[in-house]
């Protein structure tokens, strides 16, 4: 894994920006590279949030544990992001306000976009196929999102974000198995929920 940061102490930051033609990959070094090769890029506390950005990069073949990308009390900028294979989630926000804009998700083995803790941030122009789990205390922006609904892993949030995601995406995909999982809380916001999914009320 690479650590960016730590629980405290010194603060750190990783610039890396890479162009359309040119990527930067963070990859397995195996002849046969599997989901799992490798740990992750690992975001810590003390990462300088405001100088690190990834963009125009690629994560594949990572998320051994946790997620090909983890960020612990960290907010940095991912953008033009691929995150492909993770054997895990592709990213992972525990306490965090991260601007991830105009990535694609892909052939990860878990949730696309996992956020628990304290969150906010904004999801912008992205591409996920294996939903989004939001079940976090605060609020994140969504807008102009691909959400190719898996039934294995539903769009997964509270009711008063339900309508953030959902009235600012575009959902397809959606057959008989497919649903949002609202896990109960209380609506305290004007919202359109689209009839474009079904929802399941789970819990209260």
């Amino acid at each position: 894994k690479i650590i960016i940061g730590a629980a405290s102490g010194d603060p750190g930051a990783l610039v890396a920006q890479g162009t359309a033609a040119n990527p930067i990959v963070f990859t397995s070094n195996e002849d046969s590279p599997a989901a799992g090769d490798w740990y992750n890029l690992n975001f810590l506390n003390t990462t300088e949030d405001a100088s690190t950005i990834l963009e125009h990069c690629v994560v594949e073949y990572a998320g051994y544990s946790q997620a090909a990308i983890y960020l612990s009390n960290a907010s940095p900028t991912i953008r033009n992001a691929r995150v492909n294979h993770s054997k895990n989630k592709g990213i992972y926000i525990t306490t965090g306000e991260p601007v991830i804009d105009a990535c694609q998700f892909s052939d990860n083995l878990n949730y696309d976009l996992y956020y628990s803790g304290t969150v906010g941030g904004t999801v912008s122009k992205c591409t996920n196929n294996n939903g989004i789990y939001l079940v976090a205390t605060g609020s994140v922006d969504f807008s102009g999102n691909t959400i190719h609904q898996n039934n294995a892993f539903p769009i997964k949030t509270y009711a008063d974000i339900v309508g953030a995601i959902v009235s600012t995406s575009t959902i397809d995909n959606v057959d008989t198995a497919s649903y949002l999982e609202v896990s109960g809380g209380t609506l305290s916001r004007d919202a359109t929920w689209t009839a474009a999914i079904p929802y399941l009320i789970n819990g209260a």
